[in-house]
């Protein structure tokens, strides 16, 4: 047993002591590929769905001007603010998004 572990200590070291062999061609990273049909359709569903969150969030914007919501319990309230926290990030998110496809259909282009 002592001489078992001795010789996997042995091993390990040896393994150690070499140098990380070379990367071959096919564990190189991978090339960017250019804009891809799925991202080409994304960028025109985009737009929609961008206007779909205006929506919604104009909407919570309208409950939360009506006065009768401050009158109601601290727990609608902090559900609609939450709500509304909600549908701005991802209304944020979308947009980042609309940038980020257009930056790589830019690129692509030239």
């Amino acid at each position: 047993r002592v001489g078992e572990e001795r010789a996997a200590a042995e091993a390990a070291a040896e393994r150690a002591r070499r140098p990380a062999p070379a990367p071959r061609p096919n564990d190189r990273a991978p090339k960017a590929k250019g804009f891809s049909t799925s991202q080409r359709r994304e960028l025109d569903e985009i737009p929609v769905k961008i206007e779909a969150g205006e929506a919604r969030l104009a909407e919570i914007d309208a409950r939360m001007g009506d006065p009768a919501l401050y009158r109601g319990t601290t727990r609608e309230l902090a559900a609609i603010q939450a709500e509304r926290a909600a549908a701005s990030k991802d209304l944020d998110r979308l947009y980042a998004r609309w940038e980020q496809l257009e930056a790589l259909r830019a690129a692509e282009s030239g």
